[in-house]
């Protein structure tokens, strides 16, 4: 279930500097709610389209080693197409996302 969207907000951060530390508190437990409903709704709902696809005939299984070494090789050239396109900034945003994992 490495698939399952993710939904994020925004937030200007002159108006939350803006919020007294009550507000933000409440604002982060809403957060905190939002992200646990929206998970679940999310792992539900991946659940019932692998059975409608099962129920279908299809068989549903991990993908193969050889299926994600294809898929790693197609990110990578994907990547290093972007970041001819995206130059500096591109690689940037690339070296802080890997700095992450």
């Amino acid at each position: 279930m490495h698939w399952l969207p993710r939904n994020y907000v925004m937030v200007n951060s002159d108006a939350w500097n803006g919020l007294s530390d009550a507000n933000k508190n409440v604002m982060r437990g809403c957060a905190e709610i939002a992200e646990y409903a929206g998970t679940w709704r999310s792992k539900e709902y991946t659940g019932f389209t692998l059975q409608g696809l099962r129920d279908g005939g299809m068989t549903v299984a991990p993908a193969s080693d050889t299926m994600k070494g294809e898929l790693q090789g197609i990110g990578e050239t994907m990547t290093s197409e972007w970041l001819e396109a995206a130059g500096a900034d591109g690689a940037a945003i690339v070296d802080a996302f890997k700095s992450m994992q």
